[in-house]
């Protein structure tokens, strides 16, 4: 029979009262609140700070309860400020599923999306949110989205990107008339869809705030003439857009990038092309800018767009330190030619969480979403 060498056993140190605590403390598995989508974006934000990749967070994407995508935030990696967790993660799960409606999905964040990722994931049409810390808990860490939620309820005129409102109206306005889904949805019938519409989302041009973005010293930067025709190259690239038919319904949406005078990048809506519900032209112009210039901040740099940005592409604006935004028409005379959705999207930041669309879990494993905060603030992370 064989013997057991108990020697090792006898010579062994007995564990200090440290490690014993250590040792009684529950594993993550047997938490109470444990959720395993949730765990796993917690372990891919940490994977992110150890990698500097970006900030710290992560999220999963969930379909049937089988994990689909899960990401980290690689806005220093990627040099793309658009490159969120949530918005990675909703690009990779469009990429595996093959479509850009993740309708059928969840998405668990480790922490309460800003409002770029809040608009990404209305435009993802997820049916649930789970979130781990709230923006509160963030804050405390350095990362504080209240600017940006107080920037959205603003009026133009009072925002802290500089804003110019119906830069070549007409011309932006001319695509929006001859685009594919205006005249299907809104003109059969005799128009009637069209008739409501516009009394629905009818604009009041005397409330439409009209910024010049000036120096301090009260100088244009860019003579008027130039911003027409900066406007122009981004109706243009609406247009290829529309011919193309890359984007839904072929829409009639285009911005370009411009620095010095210079167009950096131009860009129109993909979302159909690129199975990517974040492809909007703005989002495409700015990751184009940033590619071209080498940095995920585009500071000095001015954005032209057909339309008034969703809070999708406002936010990315804002994270990228775009210090221009010219605009051609208003939301509400997109809503009215049938494009709602970035209007509505507005009206779902407004509402308390309980009564947007996407369903809403608060909490969830907190504690260990927090951890990931303090991972990073130990290791000196990067605030961007």
């Amino acid at each position: 029979m064989a013997t057991v060498d108990n020697s090792l056993a006898a010579t062994a140190v007995a564990p200090t009262p440290e490690a014993v605590e250590i040792m009684k403390r529950p594993s993550s598995l047997e938490q109470e609140n444990y959720n395993p989508f949730m765990h796993a974006a917690c372990s891919s934000a940490m994977a992110g700070i150890t990698l500097k990749h970006g900030g710290p967070f992560g999220a999963c994407i969930v379909k049937n309860g089988v994990m689909v995508a899960v990401a980290h935030n690689m806005v220093l990696c990627n040099l793309d400020p658009s490159c969120h967790a949530e918005m990675t993660c909703i690009r990779a799960a469009c990429k595996a599923l093959g479509t850009h409606d993740l309708s059928c999905c969840e998405l668990y964040t480790t922490c309460e999306p800003c409002p770029m990722c809040w608009g990404a994931a209305n435009w993802a049409r997820l049916k649930k949110i789970h979130i781990g810390a709230t923006r509160t808990t963030a804050a405390k860490y350095g990362f504080d989205d209240e600017f940006f939620y107080q920037q959205i309820d603003l009026p133009h005129h009072e925002r802290a990107i500089k804003h110019m409102m119906s830069v070549n109206k007409e011309d932006c306005k001319k695509v929006f008339e001859e685009s594919n889904t205006y005249k299907r949805r809104m003109k059969s019938g005799r128009g009637l869809m069209a008739k409501i519409y516009e009394s629905l989302f009818e604009e009041d041009e005397a409330k439409v705030e009209v910024k010049d973005a000036k120096n301090e010293d009260g100088t244009d930067h860019l003579h008027e003439l130039a911003h027409g025709d900066f406007m122009k190259a981004a109706v243009e690239a609406a247009e290829e857009g529309q011919r193309l038919g890359e984007s839904k319904e072929r829409e009639p949406f285009g911005a370009v990038v411009v620095k010095d005078g210079k167009v950096l990048a131009s860009a129109y809506n993909t979302v159909l092309k690129d199975g990517d519900p974040t492809a909007t032209a703005e989002v495409n112009a700015i990751r184009k800018a940033c590619k071209a210039l080498g940095t995920y901040k585009l500071d000095g740099c001015a954005l032209y767009t057909t339309t008034e940005p969703d809070p999708m592409s406002l936010g990315c604006i804002y994270w990228a330190r775009i210090s221009e935004l010219h605009i051609g028409v208003s939301q509400k005379l997109a809503a009215a030619f049938g494009f709602e959705d970035g209007l509505l999207h507005y009206k779902e930041l407004e509402c308390n969480p309980e009564e947007r669309c996407i369903e809403t879990a608060y909490d969830v494993m907190h504690d260990e979403c927090e951890r990931v905060f303090q991972q990073w603030q130990a290791g000196q992370g990067t605030i961007y």
